[in-house]
């Protein structure tokens, strides 16, 4: 897919006049206000094109102050689409999202899976064993398709 020189120009243009930046904010109020809204919602609630409130979503999440929820059907359009919710900072910076495990209890998990890797290890199935455990924690965890 290439991008077209007046996209190109366009976003050279919101980025240097601060229209992108001052979008971004809008955005970002919104999403805080209104959490949980997909996408199409948050146009329909903001009254902002969703042309230009996805580029902004876009850079949100790149910049790590929103997320995506599991997919669930949207309101307007009736297909299945990701929410969003914007993260809360804690006292270490890090991105604390509603539903999702913590640094420190993925971190704890990790040491549970290791040492019971560690034991099983001297059996005669041990290969086995240990992808049917790592298969179980990812499941668990429920980061399959995500990073």
């Amino acid at each position: 897919m290439t991008v077209k020189d007046t996209s190109i120009l366009a976003f050279i243009g919101i980025t240097e006049d601060g229209t992108a930046k001052t979008l971004r904010a809008r955005v970002f109020r919104a999403i805080q206000k209104h959490p949980s809204c997909t996408r199409r919602e948050l146009a329909g609630r903001t009254g902002i094109k969703i042309n230009s409130l996805c580029g902004r979503i876009h850079e949100l999440i790149q910049a790590g102050v929103i997320s995506e929820l599991p997919a669930r059907l949207c309101r307007h359009t009736g297909r299945m689409s990701h929410a969003l919710v914007a993260c809360s900072i804690t006292g270490n910076n890090i991105c604390k999202v509603p539903g999702r495990p913590t640094i420190k209890q993925l971190e704890a998990r990790l040491i549970h899976m290791t040492k019971a890797l560690n034991k099983i290890a001297g059996t005669p199935d041990a290969y086995q064993n240990q992808q049917n455990i790592a298969a179980k924690t990812i499941e668990e965890l429920n980061i399959g398709g995500r990073a």
